[in-house]
């Protein structure tokens, strides 16, 4: 029974600490999109090469990446609270859904 219980409480933790993760990242992102319009701003007003545009554009497409992995994880630890409080889930209902219209 205890045991059960450091699962949840494991699993809740986990997903509270992912979901602040997502703010972070989240947030930024949104820094690094604003970086990305000034630099290309820059490249046409000829004031910065197109490399840091690219730069720009990199290091946002690597947050991006990030942010899709902590989402993932999220998800996952939802999966382990829903798992470590019964489930719900076994046979008959994958059979259920497989019938479901798709």
């Amino acid at each position: 029974m205890l045991r059960a219980f450091g699962e949840v409480e494991n699993a809740l933790t986990s997903e509270q600490r992912l979901r602040e993760q997502i703010v972070h990242v989240s947030a930024r992102r949104s820094i690094l999109q604003r970086s990305l319009n000034l630099a290309r701003d820059r490249y046409r007003g000829g004031y910065a090469s197109y490399l840091d545009a690219l730069d720009a554009q990199r290091n946002l497409f690597a947050v991006e990446l990030n942010a899709i992995t902590v989402r993932e994880q999220q998800l996952n630890a939802l999966v382990r609270v829903w798992a470590s409080l019964g489930g719900g889930w076994g046979d008959r209902t994958i059979a259920d859904r497989s019938a479901l219209p798709r």
